[in-house]
């Protein structure tokens, strides 16, 4: 008989969601933290220092966009895997690929967010205490 090679199974999907969320909670955690306390404090410093119209401001509104439409990308992503699962069906090959690649995309989002977010404070407390 010959011996015929079992062809790979595609990782379950629990398991690959589960590792995605489970990746994804630090970032989560960091991200209400900065929606709560910091960028409040920032927007106040920002207005203070008068930088409401500045060059760098476009740091700020885009940190204003995910505050304010994160729970809508985050549907998005959501309803887009629903979507894969049930309506591609060779979608089991390519799940934890795709799956790692999004969150990856996720956490680098949210690092830049949090660095974004540090220039704008440094940007501001130059300005103000340049201030006469």
């Amino acid at each position: 008989m010959e011996n015929l090679r079992s062809v790979p199974s595609a990782e379950s999907p629990h398991r690959t969601y589960l590792r995605a969320l489970l990746f994804l909670l630090p970032d989560f955690v960091a991200w209400l933290f900065a929606d709560i306390l910091l960028l409040p404090t920032l927007e106040s410093v920002w207005q203070k220092a008068g930088m409401a119209h500045s060059k760098p401001q476009w740091l700020m509104v885009s940190s204003d966009f995910f505050k304010n439409e994160g729970r809508l990308v985050i549907a998005a992503v959501i309803l887009l895997f629903v979507a894969l699962e049930y309506f591609l069906p060779t979608w089991p090959g390519y799940r934890r690929f795709t799956v790692s690649l999004i969150v990856f995309m996720l956490n680098t989002l949210v690092l830049a967010g949090l660095a974004s977010l540090c220039t704008l404070a440094t940007v501001a407390a130059k300005t103000l205490l340049n201030a006469p």
